[in-house]
């Protein structure tokens, strides 16, 4: 018994442990935020962006840079684990080398067809004309004067008979454009009484949703869930902004008057982004300079805490369903 009571225990101590471990890890992955960091510049046409993701600093990171050349890494405690775009940049060479040796089995393939064909002895070409064949020329000119009565003949008949077989088809064609022409105005009208019908009814079906749907959103219930949304909606945003964030630009569009005008405009918006944009106008040159530096962190809990108010929450929950029923009454 005394043996089977310390084989508990330890497994009992085991399991703690266990859970300990769990819990620690789910309270890090909560409440722990995830960091991060990006800065940049564009000068003379030159662009650099630079940043970082951290987590658990210096457990884990993700460092990414854009300045000619993409780097993009992973890495933890430090140690680099995995760098992406140089693989890319690996496998873009093996396939360029496998098409250039494709490119050249190809060349030599074509250059030993040509030398075959060149090889190849031409083979003599009989002439279509034969010196038998050809009549002498008398024969040739009494064939041709009795070919020329008989078709001057012929086309005489063919004028009498074509004119009037014209004359025939143009009345023809002058009442087959009339018959089609009273079709489709009749078609037109038809269908123009048709769609004014269904415009009508459209009209009056849409005025009527239109007025069920004002009345629904001025409800006491619908107007205090949307209320709960927006308050929802904004936490998060304020949790996933940056915090610290800061813009200087130095801005020259070469004529002192346009410059002018947008120092107005920076002027008119300055109580809102006065804080973090700083624009340094020049009024001699053109020019466009500047840089940027965000700073911010997401917590997992925040974001679950929302998702949880938006599934669970009574009056959003009603709302849902008012909503799912009113459809399918529509439908």
């Amino acid at each position: 018994m005394h043996i089977l009571f310390t084989i508990l225990q330890i497994l009992g101590n085991v399991l703690l442990a266990l859970l300990v471990v769990i819990l620690v890890l789910l309270i890090l992955l909560l409440f722990v935020p995830v960091r991060y960091e990006a800065k940049g510049s564009y000068q003379e046409k030159n662009i650099v962006i630079c940043g970082r993701v951290r987590y658990l600093f210096p457990f884990l990171q993700l460092l990414f840079s854009y300045d000619h050349t993409k780097k993009l890494q992973l890495r933890i405690f430090g140690i680099l684990v995995k760098d992406f775009f140089s693989e890319q940049q690996g496998k873009k060479t093996g396939k360029r080398r496998k098409k250039k040796s494709g490119k050249k089995s190809g060349e030599r393939i074509s250059d030993k067809k040509s030398q075959n064909a060149k090889e190849m002895p031409e083979k003599d070409t009989p002439d279509k004309t034969a010196a038998d064949a050809i009549l002498p020329e008398e024969e040739k000119g009494r064939g041709e004067i009795t070919d020329g009565a008989q078709v001057a003949d012929q086309t005489v008949l063919s004028d009498q008979t074509g004119e009037k077989r014209t004359f025939v088809r143009k009345i023809d064609t002058f009442w087959e454009r009339i018959r089609t022409f009273w079709d489709s105005l009749c078609r037109r009208v038809r269908a123009f009484y048709k769609k004014w019908k269904e415009l009508l009814g459209n009209a009056k079906e849409s005025k009527e949703q239109i007025l069920s749907y004002i009345a629904f959103w001025q409800r006491e219930d619908v107007q205090k869930a949307i209320g709960i949304a927006k308050k929802t909606l904004l936490k998060v945003l304020g949790s996933i902004l940056p915090r610290k964030k800061m813009v200087h630009l130095h801005v020259g569009l070469g004529d002192p008057a346009s410059t002018g005008q947008l120092c107005g405009f920076y002027g008119m918006i300055y109580p809102f982004v006065g804080n973090y944009v700083i624009i340094e106008p020049d009024f001699t040159q053109v020019i466009y300079e500047g840089d940027f530096y965000l700073k911010g962190k997401i917590t997992l809990f925040v974001l679950l805490k929302a998702a949880c108010i938006f599934l669970f929450h009574k009056d959003l929950k009603c709302i849902r369903k008012l909503v799912l029923h009113k459809e399918v009454a529509n439908e």
